[in-house]
């Protein structure tokens, strides 16, 4: 879900925070 949120809004990258977040969530998903 959070995958698909970050490719509509592709903008979330610009924030480290964000895209700290991001990879969280994928590590979350992927396992």
């Amino acid at each position: 879900m959070s995958f698909n949120l970050y490719i509509q809004n592709p903008g979330l990258v610009a924030a480290p925070s964000e895209r700290e977040y991001f990879y969280m969530s994928v590590h979350q998903y992927r396992q």
